[in-house]
């Protein structure tokens, strides 16, 4: 059950027209919130009956409508990942002069 922005959501793509439901809440993702890379139309990017997850972006209870955004999961995957990545690191075995001074080492020895 949504209860606010932010829930995330999965569904299944029921259409890919411009005409009302028969009855329910239709969730919409424009087409600037489907992919990180610039499209130009959503046909074709996903079939009729895939289940899609999407972050809710606004909620119109009068109009029955969720606005929803395929983008922000990617994104929120991804900072996700770097997140864990970085924390999951090691501390650094050389300081940035230690570095400094074995490359500066290396190119007087080429001289």
């Amino acid at each position: 059950m949504l209860r606010s922005n932010g829930d995330a959501q999965s569904g299944t793509d029921a259409r890919q027209q411009r005409r009302p439901s028969p009855g329910g809440i239709e969730g919409l993702v424009h087409v600037s919130e489907i992919s990180k890379e610039k499209i130009k139309t959503p046909v074709g990017k996903y079939e009729i009956g895939e289940v899609i997850n999407a972050r809710v972006m606004n909620i119109n209870s009068e109009e029955r409508r969720i606005g929803l955004s395929i983008k922000r999961m990617e994104i929120e995957d991804e900072q996700s990942l770097l997140s864990e990545y970085v924390n999951n690191m090691g501390p650094a075995t050389s300081s940035f002069g230690e570095i400094l001074r074995e490359n500066l080492q290396e190119k007087l020895n080429e001289e």
